[in-house]
């Protein structure tokens, strides 16, 4: 784009060893300028990226203490429950890669009691395993994070969680709390 500025009748100042009382003419100015525009570019709006998966965890480094989301474990710890681990025992899944079951408890209060279960599973075990439950008459939800496995509505309790994906089971006591699991998203 071209912006010419063209400005008459500027007054110039007294310059310094002019007579006092002269006048000089108005001197005309003309200022010609070329201004170019660059591309304004618009980055795209973003939407935050939301927080990378777990890693999951190997035999060496599955433990309770990494198992539950931080404010899970701290709200636990604090009214008292403390975790026991333990291999992998539900249903005939005999799993031998990283595996846990945490029984979380208060000692002074033996009704008190959460229990958490994950296990990694192996090309082709998903399969199988929902085959086993279903012989003990679950059935399955698919859902966006894998597939629910419903127990037959004469089981106590009813709410028990059960979410297999093609690399893992969890399990929790509520269906609701499969989310405190890290490794379960």
């Amino acid at each position: 784009m071209l912006v010419t500025l063209i400005a008459l009748g500027i007054a110039a100042p007294s310059l310094a060893g002019c007579a006092e009382g002269a006048s000089a003419p108005a001197p005309t100015v003309t200022v010609t300028a070329t201004v170019t525009r660059e591309p304004t570019i618009v980055a795209a709006e973003s939407s935050p990226s939301p927080n990378p998966p777990p890693q999951l965890p190997t035999i060496d480094t599955i433990s309770c203490e990494s198992m539950l989301a931080p404010d899970v474990d701290a709200y636990l710890r604090n009214v008292g429950m403390t975790p026991s681990t333990g291999p992998w025992q539900y249903f005939e899944l005999f799993p031998t890669g990283a595996n846990i079951e945490c029984v979380w408890a208060a000692p002074e209060n033996p009704r008190s009691v959460r229990f958490y279960a994950w296990s990694a599973l192996k090309p082709g075990e998903k399969d199988s395993f929902i085959g086993m439950v279903q012989q003990s008459g679950y059935h399955t939800e698919t859902g966006a994070d894998g597939t629910w496995l419903i127990p037959p509505e004469d089981t106590y309790p009813i709410d028990d969680g059960f979410l297999i994906t093609e690399e893992w089971v969890a399990y929790a006591d509520t269906r609701e709390r499969i989310r405190d699991i890290v490794w379960a998203h």
